[in-house]
């Protein structure tokens, strides 16, 4: 009877890890374009493309009951409000990044609204360019908190 090498066994090991790795990106990546994409309709909806709604927040109240019903509390109000705030924040889908989750871009805009002007929550854009550019790699939330703190403690 033939052994099967090491070497070949940690080879197929890697293939099926490098795939999961990639499905859980894949994922990851498609349910950021989701809440992008619900962030776009309601400030379309709602707003008619204007920073501000003119009747509060009737529809997200609503949307959200029906949502909730049809698909769980994962599309709740206040899900539905993060959803329309990383559309404002983030308004050019080709500049969402794949290798960022959803809790990391959530992060991304927690840190920008700390860093805002005046009550009116005017962005710092030098702020947000320095986010846009900065996360390319591989980063843990860990990882992530600790260069916004690095970059940002002299602000």
């Amino acid at each position: 009877m033939n052994q099967i090498s090491k070497s070949f066994i940690d080879n197929i090991r890697q293939i099926i890890s490098q795939a999961q790795t990639n499905a859980i990106r894949a994922v990851n990546h498609e349910r950021v374009l989701m809440y992008w994409e619900i962030g776009r309709h309601i400030v379309e909806e709602e707003q008619n493309g204007k920073e501000r709604a003119d009747y509060g927040t009737f529809l997200l109240k609503n949307l959200a009951e029906v949502l909730e019903n049809d698909f769980g509390s994962g599309y709740s109000f206040r899900q539905l409000n993060f959803c329309w705030q990383f559309y404002l924040t983030f308004p050019i889908m080709n500049a969402l990044r794949s290798q960022l989750n959803w809790t990391q871009y959530r992060l991304l805009d927690y840190n920008d609204k700390s860093r805002t002007k005046k009550k009116h929550k005017i962005p710092c854009t030098g702020y947000k360019l320095q986010l846009k550019t900065s996360f390319l790699g591989e980063w843990n939330l860990q990882g992530i908190r600790a260069e916004i703190l690095w970059r940002t403690k002299d602000i």
